[in-house]
Order: structure tokens, then C-alpha cells, then sequence
């Protein structure tokens, strides 16, 4: 992080940082080898990725990594699965690449796999009270953030926002985390989806990718009904489906 800062740094110092680092390396090669860059070859090198990615997604990236290390529950939190919320926030991530205007592509993809952290860090600092919040959501039918408001008197997401904020990430990008369960004011005078409209979007459908698709509901559930009645975007769900079961196949072959 310290060396992107410096005006002068060239991609090779960068490629030598980033090869120190396994976890970071092998971030890095798969976002630029994933569907949202559609290249003709695969990469394999860390320095013509770092070129591909661009300093600035690169610092995300780098974030992304040291949520992951830094929030690590010390012990099993029942309903809650490290190994799940990877798997959902790269597939929310992998959703966004196909679904993002490149206006905003930029940030898109790292809100995308950062935009549930605030549950890792109520999972190993409040696990006790993180369990109840997911117990009372799967007993009681209700979505998650609406216990964890009980529970804490926030959600994950505020949370998830508000330490991004303080590790320095762009602010849409941390607006966008923040309210991805709430949308308010997604409008985009273009016509297209703006950030936090992709993040509340993708999210709804990376959690249908274990469903069979005659089992799926008309509206995807977690989509807040009243955004998209606002945007007149319910006529786009069938291709937003397409979209993600495509690009999801595709990470998993």
C-alpha cells in the first residue's frame, strides 16, 4: 500500500511486493483471469496482471486479502462458514463483473468481495451475539440484517462500511457496501445500474446459485421489490439470471 502511493513505483517493484505475498499472488491472478476481463490468454505472470488491474484495484485487492487475514473466528460460529463466505463473496464479485457499466467497473469488483466483511468482524470479535442474530434468522424466516439490528443496533453491512471507510476505500465503493441490503437512491441517470444498485443486485443473486432454476422464485429473494418496481427493472431478472448462471459455470469449470 505504502509503495502505490509513491509517483515513481514501477510494476516490476509492485510484481516483486505482491510475489512475497501467496494469498495476495494468487487474488490477484484470478480476478484478471476471471470473466470480467474476458482476455484471450490466460495470465500467469503477477506483473502483467498488476498491468491488467491498474494500481487503484490493485489497493482494494489488498484489502480484500487482509479482511480475510486480519477477522478470522477463533471458533466455529454456528450457521456461519468461512469457506461459504468466500465462495459468496467471490461469486458476488464474479456477478458484478458481468452485470457492471464500466463507468463504474473500477471499484465494482472489490465492493462486490468485500461487501459482506462486517460479518467476519462480528464473527471473531461478537461471536456469541453473531450466533444468536443467525439463529433467529433461520428459526424466525427473517433476513439476517434484520436480527443483527435487534441484536446490536446495526447490521453487518453498516459495520462492513464503516471499517472500510477507515481502511481507506473509495467512498462509493463504501456506500455501497454499506446499504447493499437497503438500496435507497439507485437511480442512475444513464439508464444502468449504479454501485450500490449492483451489489444489492448480485448479492440476491449469487445466493440463488445452489438453487435449480425451476425452483427459483419470480423475484429474487433479497431484492428489495420496491427498487425495482422504481427502476422499472423487473422485465431485466430473466437476463441478470442468465448472466450470473453463466459467468458462475464458467468460474467453476
Amino acid at each position: 500500500m505504502e509503495a502505490v502511493q509513491k509517483p515513481e513505483v514501477s510494476v516490476e517493484e509492485i510484481g516483486r511486493i505482491i510475489n512475497q505475498d501467496v494469498a495476495i499472488t494468487a487474488k490477484v491472478l484470478q480476478l484478471v483471469n476471471s470473466a470480467f476481463f474476458s482476455l484471450p490468454r490466460e495470465v500467469s505472470d503477477v506483473r502483467t496482471a498488476v498491468n491488467f488491474l491498474g494500481f487503484e484495484v490493485l489497493k482494494q485487492l489488498v484489502v480484500s486479502a487482509e479482511v480475510l487475514k486480519t477477522f478470522h473466528p477463533v471458533r466455529p460460529i454456528r450457521g456461519f462458514s468461512l469457506e461459504e463466505f468466500e465462495r459468496h463473496s467471490q461469486a458476488t464479485a464474479n456477478i458484478v463483473s458481468v452485470l457492471a457499466q464500466r463507468s463504474v467497473h473500477g471499484v465494482s469488483v472489490m465492493a462486490a468481495m468485500l461487501h459482506d466483511a462486517g460479518k467476519l468482524v462480528l464473527a471473531t470479535r461478537l461471536p456469541d451475539q453473531f450466533e444468536r442474530a443467525l439463529d433467529e434468522s433461520v428459526s424466525q424466516g427473517r433476513p439476517l440484517d434484520q436480527c443483527e439490528r435487534e441484536v446490536f443496533g446495526t447490521t453487518h453491512a453498516e459495520i462492513g462500511g464503516y471499517m472500510l471507510n477507515l481502511w481507506g476505500l473509495p467512498s462509493e465503493a463504501v456506500d455501497a457496501i454499506s446499504v447493499h441490503h437497503k438500496p435507497v437512491g439507485v437511480g442512475d441517470p444513464s439508464g444502468g445500474l449504479n454501485l450500490r444498485a449492483l451489489i444489492h443486485v448480485a448479492d440476491a443473486l449469487a445466493h440463488e446459485q445452489t438453487m435449480a432454476p425451476e425452483d427459483l422464485p419470480a423475484i429474487p429473494s433479497g431484492i428489495d421489490i420496491n427498487f425495482l418496481a422504481d427502476m422499472q427493472l423487473t422485465g431485466c431478472i430473466p437476463e441478470w439470471r442468465s448472466k450470473a448462471r453463466q459467468v458462475i459455470t464458467q468460474e467453476r469449470s
